[in-house]
């Protein structure tokens, strides 16, 4: 894990706080990630990220299909109900150095799908084989390699978190389109406190 990175994911919640007794923009950083790889389909995500240090990827070259997870814990902690939540965005950056594979370009853009995980996971655990599937398509983004960071409207998911409609699982990140191209980001973010 490297919780040193600042930002690197974040889920940022618009809200009527009753913390801060205002609307504000309350950062959630996230408690765990790792990502499954369908060539060593029994190696866990922890065993992988120490291959691929700081970063979570997608890719769909099969049997190189790549899919990352990402949770944010217990949400309700920041004071903040469903019916409080005007908007939710997930914010991933992409990582500068080296990633899985070759990155995006405009000839040979790379789609990325954002899901709800449909079972608990966890680092040490999970595998390709034994992943969660996804509960649900919540938004996709094309990188032609010209981002620097992708953002996802995550606010049906957090209010179904918050008024507890669905279990919060985390998320799953997958490459829609096959192709040698991938995507990584940095793991693992830091936020400040509420307000």
């Amino acid at each position: 894990m490297n919780s040193h990175r600042a930002s690197a994911v974040l889920l940022a919640i618009a809200a009527i706080s009753p913390v801060c007794a205002s609307a504000a923009s309350i950062p959630v950083a996230d408690t765990q990630d790792a990502f499954v790889y369908q060539f060593l389909g029994t190696t866990t995500g922890s065993s992988l990220s120490g291959f691929f240090p700081g970063i979570i990827a997608v890719a769909n070259s099969a049997p190189h299909v790549v899919n990352s997870f990402v949770e944010f814990g217990d949400v309700g902690s920041q004071g903040v109900s469903s019916n409080d939540v005007s908007s939710a965005t997930l914010t991933l950056t992409v990582a500068s150095g080296p990633g899985f594979g070759p990155g995006p370009t405009p000839g040979a853009p790379v789609i990325v799908d954002l899901f709800a995980a449909s079972a608990a996971w966890a680092p040490a655990t999970i595998t390709w084989l034994n992943q969660p599937g996804p509960a649900g398509l919540i938004g996709q983004v094309s990188d032609d390699g010209s981002l620097s960071t992708v953002t996802f409207d995550v606010t049906s998911v957090v209010k179904q978190w918050l008024d507890g409609s669905l279990a919060n699982n985390g998320l799953i990140l997958t490459q829609d389109n096959a192709g040698s191209q991938s995507v990584s980001f940095d793991a693992l973010g830091v936020a400040g406190a509420p307000c």
